[in-house]
């Protein structure tokens, strides 16, 4: 059973904050190790829109009807060429049926804000407990900057995503607590509504701390999120079965070309 409790937030940084930096080696954060931005100054709605909109798509599930938000994660060389890792909420991929519908876009598929279309591609890690789905896509997407600490309570944030299917919506809010229901969730006041789920939570300086979770029915302006240590998590996944797909390929082609050689 579940224990959904509220946690202060140094509890949350000592169990559920950044990995230790030997563990974060080669990935790049948007904060420096003190905690303060990369970026000198803080950016207001609009901008915060204008720089993270491209990075935010659409995820279609036909079979189902349903919809979600994504933003991209990483990108990265991947059998041979450079490869967007677009993340999303695990619920909205069907309960990890995203095997299903890799390189069918009849199935499913990604629109990015430019409405350039994608099917759901090969490279796919998730974890369902903590509601998180990563894969590859054929859009040109930038990843957006991870946030190297977790925001304070009171600290706004902005969400977006698509509630409702108002595609590449910016609402904003604050940081409310931090909560433990299985796996570490942050709690925001940003309003969320089906078709929110996957989106980022973006700090004043536009890194992500987060991914939009849930809502709770009936409670206003409670909503939960996945963190920020929770993505880098993912993150690391994702390269080592990247990693692992590449080479399982390049030992097939050379087992092929031996083949033909005999």
């Amino acid at each position: 059973m579940s224990t959904n409790r509220k946690v202060n937030r140094h509890d949350f940084l000592r169990h559920f904050g950044l990995l230790s930096a030997g563990t974060l080696g080669g990935f790049i954060l948007g904060r420096s190790s003190s905690g303060s931005s990369l970026r000198a100054e803080k950016l207001d709605g609009s901008a915060i829109f204008r720089e993270c909109v491209d990075s935010v798509v659409v995820i279609h599930i036909h079979s189902n009807n349903s919809f979600g938000a994504g933003f991209c994660l990483d990108r990265f060389s991947f059998a041979g060429k450079n490869t967007s890792f677009v993340v999303t909420a695990d619920h909205v991929t069907d309960g990890g049926e995203l095997d299903r519908y890799r390189l069918n876009s009849e199935a499913a598929k990604v629109v990015s804000h430019s409405a350039k279309v994608s099917p759901i591609g090969e490279a796919y890690s998730r974890d369902g407990p903590a509601d998180m789905a990563a894969f590859s896509c054929d859009l040109d997407l930038t990843p957006l900057p991870i946030a190297g600490k977790p925001p304070a309570v009171g600290e706004s944030i902005f969400t977006l995503g698509h509630p409702l299917g108002d595609e590449f919506t910016l609402s904003s809010g604050i940081i409310s607590g931090y909560r433990f229901d299985g796996s570490p969730r942050m709690q925001i006041t940003a309003p969320i509504s089906p078709g929110s789920s996957g989106g980022p939570v973006l700090n004043q300086w536009g890194e992500v701390v987060g991914l939009v979770s849930s809502y709770k029915q009936g409670a206003q302006n409670l909503n939960l999120v996945v963190p920020a240590s929770e993505l880098l998590a993912l993150k690391f996944r994702l390269h080592a079965l990247a990693r692992t797909i590449s080479d399982e390929n390049a030992h097939q082609s050379e087992q092929a070309v031996r083949g033909n050689r005999r």
